[in-house]
Protein backbone atom coordinates (compact mmCIF):
# COMPACT_ATOMS: atom_id res chain seq x y z
CA UNK A 1 0.00 0.00 0.00
CA UNK A 2 1.52 3.43 -1.22
CA UNK A 3 0.72 5.49 2.05
CA UNK A 4 2.57 8.59 0.60
CA UNK A 5 -0.68 8.72 -1.76
CA UNK A 6 -3.58 6.82 -0.44
CA UNK A 7 -3.23 8.98 3.39
CA UNK A 8 -4.88 12.73 3.75
CA UNK A 9 -1.51 12.38 6.53
CA UNK A 10 0.72 13.17 3.98
CA UNK A 11 -1.42 15.43 1.79
CA UNK A 12 -0.06 19.04 2.07
CA UNK A 13 -3.50 20.28 0.92
CA UNK A 14 -6.75 18.42 2.90
CA UNK A 15 -10.31 18.86 3.28
CA UNK A 16 -11.89 19.85 6.20
CA UNK A 17 -14.03 16.94 6.14
CA UNK A 18 -9.85 15.40 6.50
CA UNK A 19 -8.53 17.32 9.50
CA UNK A 20 -12.33 16.60 10.84
CA UNK A 21 -11.68 12.70 10.95
CA UNK A 22 -7.70 13.07 11.61
CA UNK A 23 -8.14 15.62 14.44
CA UNK A 24 -11.17 14.03 16.28
CA UNK A 25 -12.66 10.98 13.58
CA UNK A 26 -10.16 8.36 13.39
CA UNK A 27 -8.49 7.97 16.60
CA UNK A 28 -9.72 5.82 19.76
CA UNK A 29 -12.63 7.00 21.68
CA UNK A 30 -11.24 10.40 23.95
CA UNK A 31 -8.27 10.39 21.73
CA UNK A 32 -7.93 14.11 20.04
CA UNK A 33 -5.35 15.55 17.83
CA UNK A 34 -4.51 18.79 18.83
CA UNK A 35 -2.41 19.96 15.62
CA UNK A 36 -5.16 18.66 13.38
CA UNK A 37 -8.06 20.60 15.60
CA UNK A 38 -5.90 23.78 15.58
CA UNK A 39 -5.54 23.44 11.49
CA UNK A 40 -8.98 22.89 11.12
CA UNK A 41 -9.95 25.83 13.56
CA UNK A 42 -7.58 27.83 12.09
CA UNK A 43 -9.11 27.04 8.57
CA UNK A 44 -12.65 27.84 9.84
CA UNK A 45 -12.12 31.34 10.99
CA UNK A 46 -9.87 32.02 8.15
CA UNK A 47 -12.61 30.85 5.97
CA UNK A 48 -15.40 32.99 7.44
CA UNK A 49 -13.03 35.65 7.89
CA UNK A 50 -13.48 35.81 11.95
CA UNK A 51 -9.85 36.12 12.44
CA UNK A 52 -9.68 40.15 13.36
CA UNK A 53 -13.34 39.47 15.20
CA UNK A 54 -12.41 40.43 19.34
CA UNK A 55 -13.83 37.59 22.05
CA UNK A 56 -14.14 38.97 25.70
CA UNK A 57 -12.39 36.59 27.91
CA UNK A 58 -12.82 36.32 31.41
CA UNK A 59 -9.59 36.89 33.39
CA UNK A 60 -7.93 33.40 35.19
CA UNK A 61 -5.36 33.40 37.75
CA UNK A 62 -2.59 30.60 37.65
CA UNK A 63 -4.16 28.68 40.29
CA UNK A 64 -7.84 28.81 38.14
CA UNK A 65 -5.99 27.03 35.67
CA UNK A 66 -4.46 24.89 37.48
CA UNK A 67 -7.29 23.41 39.62
CA UNK A 68 -9.42 23.62 36.16
CA UNK A 69 -6.70 21.22 34.35
CA UNK A 70 -6.19 19.16 37.41
CA UNK A 71 -10.25 18.41 38.03
CA UNK A 72 -10.55 17.87 33.63
CA UNK A 73 -7.40 15.46 33.52
CA UNK A 74 -9.47 13.30 36.66
CA UNK A 75 -12.68 13.46 34.70
CA UNK A 76 -10.28 12.37 31.61
CA UNK A 77 -8.79 9.22 33.44
CA UNK A 78 -12.21 7.94 34.81
CA UNK A 79 -13.86 8.27 31.31
CA UNK A 80 -10.78 6.74 29.83
CA UNK A 81 -11.07 3.94 32.45
CA UNK A 82 -14.85 4.04 32.21
CA UNK A 83 -14.66 3.57 27.99
CA UNK A 84 -11.52 0.68 28.36
CA UNK A 85 -13.69 -1.33 30.87
CA UNK A 86 -17.18 -1.33 29.00
CA UNK A 87 -14.37 -2.68 25.78
CA UNK A 88 -13.25 -5.36 28.56
CA UNK A 89 -16.46 -6.34 29.37
CA UNK A 90 -18.18 -6.21 26.44
CA UNK A 91 -15.10 -8.45 25.00
CA UNK A 92 -15.57 -11.41 27.77
CA UNK A 93 -19.13 -11.20 27.72
CA UNK A 94 -19.27 -11.14 23.99
CA UNK A 95 -21.65 -8.72 23.80
CA UNK A 96 -21.97 -5.10 22.13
Amino acid sequence: MDLGKKSPLFQTKLTMNNLLDISIGVAEGGVVNFNAMHQLLGAIIHKLKLGDCEVQCEPVDDLTMLLNLKRRLYEWNVLSFLFYLRKFLNYKLNIS
